[in-house]
């Protein structure tokens, strides 16, 4: 959840948790907490971009009725 990342720097889950994550294979989803139309991207790419550095590689998008694993 990208809701906090410009404004805090903060993710949910924290991000000393990606490295963590990758290892065991977690399946990642990134969205906004946005309850306003214009913070809908808020922090989106600069979480794709902390997910790469902490290299996790892919991230599951719903599309087309199902989920979809996605590179970064």
């Amino acid at each position: 959840n990208t809701k906090n990342l410009e404004s805090s720097g903060l993710t949910s889950p924290q991000q000393d948790l990606y490295p963590l994550i990758r290892e065991i294979g977690v399946p990642v989803v990134v969205n906004s907490d946005a309850h306003l139309p214009y913070n809908v991207d808020s922090g989106l790419r600069q979480a794709h971009q902390l997910l790469k550095n902490a290299g996790i590689k892919s991230i599951n998008v719903f599309y087309d009725n199902k989920w979809q694993e996605t590179e970064i």
